[in-house]
């Protein structure tokens, strides 16, 4: 069955709201242990997980109806949610529930991009109109609160708060109050760390694109992560980020040092606490294959598959 049209289904969202429907080198030697984090993605119009060891794959849940276009998949920090958009509509599941039935996607009236807070709690995005600012609660009740700031500013979450990125500059909302946090702002593929204390993201300088982190301080001071980069995503403890550049996937110290690079892939997610990356390459016969590269050593070593066939969504989830 195939998704009705989106200006019908917008005009449905408010009976369906929250009713259930239905993933170089290193100059320092790492020697970490292995993590607990598993690999959520997208097969065969359902959502999948699999641990990074071992070979059991487990369904997680299943998509309402024929979906044609993947968009987005963010999964909370503390691994408690899981926020989708697919063929233009936002979806938000309680990832750590026990039970399939109750992990059902639940639909948003978003009028855009969305953003899940760290601690899968609660969704910003704009109305349906583009008109003002919605911010869903989701755990423990539901509760909405609209902002009446008509922007078309980029939505961030920054801790508890709101960071609109808004011609050059980022702000931030928190109650009542407004403050710029940041004279300046990465021109493209900018994220927040999940602590919500610094960000990271590409600066346009000549005709490369320059990645840079700062500070949420009030002084925003840049500091140079790598040349003609592209952020990807940061690891749920804020120390680690995926870096795609050109033609290599990387894992990249937040602060600065540490790098390691896997030629020829491209750069999915990073785990929890950095010591994997998840990487994607054009599968075989058809989709993409997931392979895990070792943030670990001082050379790249070789990256291990972990799935075959899948759709273009994946993520690192801490069950």
């Amino acid at each position: 069955m195939g998704i009705p049209g989106r200006c019908g289904v917008h005009a449905i969202l408010a009976f369906l709201l929250l009713s259930p429907l239905g993933a170089g080198t290193s100059e320092a030697r790492n020697t970490r242990a292995p993590t607990l984090d598993s690999v959520v993605f997208v097969r065969d119009n359902s959502l999948w997980s699999t641990p990074i060891a071992g070979d059991k794959t487990t369904k997680l849940l299943d998509f309402p109806w024929q979906v044609e276009n993947y968009e987005l998949l963010h999964i909370a920090a503390n691994g408690s949610a899981l926020l989708i958009q697919m063929d233009g509509l936002v979806a938000w599941s309680k990832l750590d529930s026990a039970s399939q039935s109750a992990r059902a996607l639940k639909l948003l009236p978003c009028g855009g991009p969305a953003r899940l807070s760290s601690d899968g709690s609660s969704v910003v995005c704009r109305t349906q109109d583009n008109e003002r600012i919605a911010i869903y609660t989701m755990i423990p009740t539901l509760s909405v609160r609209i902002i009446d700031k008509n922007t078309e500013a980029e939505l961030f979450w920054s801790g508890n708060a709101v960071l609109l990125r808004d011609k050059g500059e980022l702000v931030k909302l928190q109650e009542d109050s407004e403050s710029k946090v940041s004279g300046h702002a990465p021109s493209s593929n900018m994220q927040v760390t999940p602590k919500g204390d610094r960000v990271i993201g590409s600066y346009q300088e000549g005709e490369i694109d320059v990645v840079y982190t700062f500070k949420l301080d009030g002084k925003a001071v840049k500091r140079t992560l790598v040349q003609a980069g592209r952020v990807v995503s940061i690891s749920a403890d804020s120390t680690w980020a995926a870096i795609q550049q050109e033609i290599d996937a990387c894992a990249v110290r937040v602060a600065g040092g540490q790098y390691m690079c896997w030629t020829r892939f491209e750069a999915v997610d990073i785990s929890t606490e950095g010591r994997n990356l998840l990487l994607s390459v054009a599968g075989a016969k058809i989709g993409h294959d997931l392979y895990l590269g070792a943030v670990s050593g001082t050379k790249a070593s070789k990256p291990s598959l972990i799935a075959e066939g899948v759709g273009t969504l994946a993520a690192f989830w801490r069950p």
